[in-house]
Formats: structure tokens, sequence, C-alpha cells
């Protein structure tokens, strides 16, 4: 089969487009015929952490696609299936946290940038009719976090005020859609007027430039007393600003640590402002249908910036890096 390689740790130019065995599916699993995969900012990690000593590898976790055959004991799924996967092995059975032995799809099992894969059958999902295969590639990773962050660790419910921190990027896409569509208030953060415009298309109300030192007080402003829940991705220096935009009692939900690896906060705006700080990350194979059933149920679709074929996916990194971005980039397979 023909897939986007990772031959060393490095920048975009190390990936290229080669020849790589063909998967099977084994007993239990399902062939996919890839028609469609997204990037997440998991594989810019992976590709550019030598630590990682994956290389030669296939990037890429969240795929959408038709089944091209099952191995044995498979019942669930036919040839000419659409479906998408959940990019997970081995949740566990709690849903507050994974099991131990958890592994995200996409190194060190080799990942969706490629024409074909096999995964377990109980990674497969029908894919929702109302999307396309580009679209549907998109749910997995930044769909499922979202979900996660929003529902079960932030609680958003009818009548919630949310803040979503860097809302250009896919999950923040996600999170003004999913958060609207239950019927929340969503203001966010961003670094543009052209890109607040396109929050307010998707639904936010309102939203603050992030490099303005004064954006928690004018979120405070806006909302009449902060907001219930603020979405985060960033992590660093970030969390002291978006502690201030929240209410007393309020929650931050973190999944990620885009801007720093450690956080800085007066402890007091904690335990006397009675707010708490929630960490999350994916999501469990329940959650997940949850947010398939979702999806059916209402009319969004996700944001997608721009597509590529597998042949240039080195191009479509390099996008991912753009300040400019909008919404999730796309490789067309197949």
């Amino acid at each position: 089969m023909k897939a986007a390689i990772l031959r060393a740790h490095g920048e975009a130019d190390q990936i290229s487009y080669g020849d790589w065995p063909d998967p099977e599916a084994g007993p239990g699993e399902v062939l996919l015929e890839i028609r469609a995969a997204s990037l997440n900012r998991r594989d810019w990690w992976i590709m550019r952490d030598p630590e990682r000593d994956a290389a030669p590898c296939i990037l890429g976790s969240d795929c959408a696609g038709v089944v091209r055959s099952v191995g044995a004991g498979v019942s669930r799924w036919s040839p000419c299936d659409e479906v998408l996967i959940y990019p997970g092995f081995r949740w566990g059975e709690r849903d507050d946290a994974f099991a131990d032995d958890f592994e995200i799809l996409g190194v060190p099992y080799q990942g969706v940038f490629a024409e074909l894969i096999a995964v377990p059958e109980e990674c497969v999902f029908a894919k929702p009719e109302q999307l396309s295969f580009a679209e549907a590639a998109c749910v997995g990773i930044a769909g499922l976090t979202t979900w996660r962050g929003l529902v079960t660790r932030g609680g958003v419910t009818n009548g919630s005020t949310v803040l979503v921190t860097g809302a250009g990027a896919g999950t923040g896409t996600f999170a003004i859609q999913i958060a609207t569509a239950l019927g929340a208030r969503v203001y966010v953060t961003t670094s543009s007027e052209q890109k607040l415009a396109q929050c307010r298309a998707l639904g936010a109300v309102d939203g603050v430039d992030w490099r303005d030192p004064a954006w928690p007080d004018r979120i405070r402003e806006l909302t009449g007393r902060g907001v219930d829940v603020a979405l985060d991705s960033a992590g660093g220096d970030t969390w002291e600003p978006i502690l201030r935009s929240l209410r007393p009692g309020g929650t931050l939900v973190n999944f990620g640590d885009t801007a720093g690896d450690f956080s800085t906060i007066p402890v007091a705006s904690i335990y006397w402002q009675q707010r708490s700080i929630h960490g999350s990350t994916m999501g469990s194979p329940r959650e997940f249908a949850d947010l398939l059933e979702h999806i059916a149920l209402d009319r969004w679709r996700p944001v997608i910036d721009s597509t590529f074929p597998l042949a240039r996916t080195d191009d479509a990194f390099r996008r991912l890096d753009d300040p400019a971005r909008f919404g999730k980039i796309v490789l067309e397979i197949s």
C-alpha cells in the first residue's frame, strides 16, 4: 500500500510518500480502506520528538473509510460498510480514567496516514450518514476529547456559559458547535477579528483577543460574572488569566500543554472562589458512542480548514503550523 512515512524524527520534510507492507485482518479485526484521515497535534509532537525512537513509522490516529474485509469471528461488519474508528485501544472498564495499558492509535501501533489499516472490531463505528468521509475523519481525537471535556468533565448543559480558548484549533471549532448545540452560551479567545467572525458564524456569542492582558475582565463584563466552564488546551501561563475569567464555583477543564508544561497560579483563587481544575484527554468508547449519537441528532459538521492528498502529507503538516489555520487539516486518501 501507499503511505506517508516518517523516515526520521524532525520537521515535515522527513515525511515522504512511499510503499509500506499491506496489513491484514487477523482474528477479531477489521481491514479498512481509508478514504480520509485528519492531523492532530499529537502527530506533530511525535514527528518532532527523537526520544520516541519510532521512525520509520506511519503517523495518524483519525480516519474514516469502508470495510474491505474482516477477520475470523467478526460478525458486526461486512465489506463496503462505511465506518470511522475509535482511535484508542484498551480504555478499560472505568469511565473516570483509562487503564494503565491504554494506547492511542498511531505510534507505536502504525497509524492511518496510509491506504489501509487493520484495527480490532471494537474500534469500528458506523459513520454518521450526514458526514462526508473527510468530515468523519475529523471526529476521533478532537471530537472525543472535546466531548469528554465539555460534557463528562465540565458538566456543560443547557444554560451554561462556556469559554473556549484557542478557538481556531480543531478542538476549538468542535467545542463551539457542541456546546452551542447543548444550549450553552459560548465565548472564545482568539487572535484576530477574522477568526472571531468565524467563531461567531459557528455559534459563539462573542470573544476577545487573548493578546490583550485585560481579556479576562472583558469576559467577565460580557457574561456578567464570569463563565461556568473554561475549556483549554494550552496550559502554561494561560491558566492564571483563565481562572480570572471563571465565576466563583466555575471549572477549568484542561486537555493540553501547547503553551507550556508548567503553570503558576494563585492558590487562593482556587479555594476562596470555590473553583475546580479538571484534567481530561480522549474519552471512552462509551463516550465516543454518545458523541456519534449527538452528531446524528444534530446538524452541525466538523470544520475543515484544508485538504491535501496523501502524497502531500508534508505540506499538510506545514499548514498545521500556520497561525491562520481554522479547523482541521484532512488528508484525502482514496
